[in-house]
């Protein structure tokens, strides 16, 4: 049995631990938080539905009011938001966003960059002439940003793998693994819209999701497989109903980065 003294000492031991405790969450809250509010993402939206009829390309509905409402909803997340459509998205224009906005992102920074519009195997379709993946891919592995999330409504896109597949093994020792790319369909399928339905399928799905409808557990917040798993869904169903469709999302993630919260509603 304890002593007076000895209960007293005992008690004060105990309190001086429970407050060391509540003084490093505290610290640890709060250091969460300077991270939080020191980070900046940075959005590029770019919709091409228009070419030069020299292209000899067909025109699409939807992608510059696609651009235009992924870039609305990145701004209300406190994004910093560039926005590029049809003959204003040139190749020119678009390589030198891309590398304005990851040459500028910090090591605390996301960058989110969506595209909707013609694509082939191996690249997409600006208004004037093609870029390919291999050398998009470059400049995102070059940024010292944190993680980058590219959204691609584009035929073929899912090839944008074969691209981060090979920049593992480039010289210099390219980093994918802090990259994740939503693709609308697979590198062997083209992606649909219809002008019934307001966005491009795929878009539709994401951009539902990014609303708050792909939130699984009902916390508030969206991850990279819970957008996915929406969009993944919603496309299932407009394929099934839509004839000869056969349109199916590819996520190229690497696992650390499936939990990412990537907005809060």
């Amino acid at each position: 049995m304890l002593s007076s003294s000895g209960l007293n000492n005992h008690l004060k031991a105990k309190r001086a631990m429970l407050i060391r405790k509540r003084f490093f969450a505290l610290l640890a809250f709060f250091a969460s938080a300077l991270l939080v509010f020191a980070q900046t993402t940075y959005t590029l939206a770019i919709g091409v539905g228009t070419y030069p009829a020299s292209r000899g390309v067909k025109s699409l509905n939807m992608p510059p009011k696609d651009a235009e409402t992924f870039s609305k909803l990145m701004k209300s997340q406190g994004s910093q938001c560039a926005i590029f459509t049809s003959r204003y998205a040139t190749r020119d224009k678009v390589l030198a966003s891309l590398r304005a906005i990851c040459q500028k992102a910090g090591t605390a920074d996301r960058i989110f960059i969506y595209y909707s519009g013609h694509g082939g195997v191996g690249g997409i379709c600006p208004y004037d002439a093609n870029l390919a993946y291999d050398e998009i891919v470059p400049i995102l592995t070059a940024s010292r940003a944190q993680r980058i999330y590219i959204f691609i409504d584009a035929c073929h896109s899912g090839s944008i793998g074969t691209s981060l597949s090979k920049a593992s093994n480039w010289p210099g020792g390219q980093r994918t693994d802090k990259i994740v790319a939503f693709c609308a369909s697979r590198d062997t399928e083209n992606s649909a819209e219809n002008a019934l339905v307001p966005q491009g399928f795929f878009t539709q799905g994401l951009l539902k999701a990014l609303r708050g409808k792909g939130d699984e557990n009902g916390d508030k917040q969206l991850t990279v497989m819970e957008v996915f798993n929406f969009a993944h869904k919603e496309l299932a169903y407009r394929s099934y109903a839509t004839p000869n469709l056969k349109q199916h999302p590819v996520l190229l993630a690497p696992q650390s980065a499936r939990g990412d919260v990537l907005v809060r509603y």
